[in-house]
């Protein structure tokens, strides 16, 4: 019979020997419901802070929509009504985007704007700061205008109201399926880790533990997350991932040497 209560075991995971040996031994179904309230504590705050991020720079961009010009590509040249050069600032008037048709401005180098429509090809900034030409092609026609223009508010205004359901609907079951697959790779790894420390656990008790092992590292970057405002204190991906795969296998480490047998004295 287990010990301890699942919801308890998110806080025991952090440094209980008792719990990785209850774990290991006794748990049984209990593993499927303890993963289900880490997606819960970890998914929904991290869904929280991806729909805000993503709001917020969807309605930055939202009315410069309304200070695109009408234009018009065809036979593959590009025609902006009114024919002088438009440029759209941010809302802290620094220059995003251009659209020329005059020859004024041919190349977003030496250029703060991510986005410049000239008479022949449409330049992009991408986040990274690469940039990359497009030229139109022959046979293509597009057309900006009211119409369109509307279309689009629309469809803004009404999928900011739909994110937040779309995005916790995936990202949730995403978030599970990550930590079932870490769960197995950590189970494949607890088999070896076992083998040099002489324990021997069946695959439900491996899988359980590195279901729980999962816990400290998920928690831990979940409050970096929300405290720095920003992903992992604004650490690189990179050194994240590598930071939190070592945390992992130090509390494998630690979850399977809590399963050694105690030698009782005679």
């Amino acid at each position: 019979m287990n010990r301890y209560p699942v919801w308890q075991s998110l806080i025991l995971c952090f440094h209980s020997r008792s719990l990785y040996r209850d774990v290991g031994q006794n748990w049984k179904r209990q593993g499927f419901l303890f993963l289900v309230l880490l997606v819960m504590l970890v998914g929904i705050p991290r869904c929280w802070v991806f729909i805000e991020t993503t709001t917020e720079t969807v309605r930055q961009y939202v009315p410069l929509i309304e200070q695109i010009p009408d234009f018009r590509v065809s036979r593959g040249q590009a025609e902006v009504w009114g024919g002088k050069p438009v440029l759209i600032p941010d809302r802290e008037g620094r220059t995003k985007m251009i659209f020329d048709t005059t020859g004024k401005y041919q190349t977003l180098e030496n250029q703060e704007a991510v986005f410049l429509l000239t008479k022949n090809r449409v330049w992009f900034r991408k986040s990274s700061g690469v940039l990359k030409v497009v030229s139109y092609h022959p046979d293509h026609v597009v057309v900006f205008n009211e119409r369109v223009r509307d279309q689009m508010r629309r469809f803004s205004e009404k999928g900011l109201r739909l994110f937040p359901f779309v995005s916790v609907a995936v990202l949730l079951p995403l978030i599970l399926i990550i930590y079932l697959l870490e769960a197995l790779v950590y189970t494949l790894l607890g088999f070896l880790i076992s083998s040099l420390y002489r324990v021997h656990l069946g695959f439900i008790g491996q899988f359980q533990i590195a279901l729980v092992i999962l816990a400290p590292s998920g928690i831990a970057g979940t409050l970096f997350l929300l405290l720095s405002g920003d992903r992992y204190a604004g650490l690189p991906g990179l050194f994240a991932c590598c930071a939190f795969f070592l945390l992992d296998l130090g509390y494998l480490v630690f979850a399977i040497r809590s399963n050694i047998p105690e030698c009782k004295p005679v």
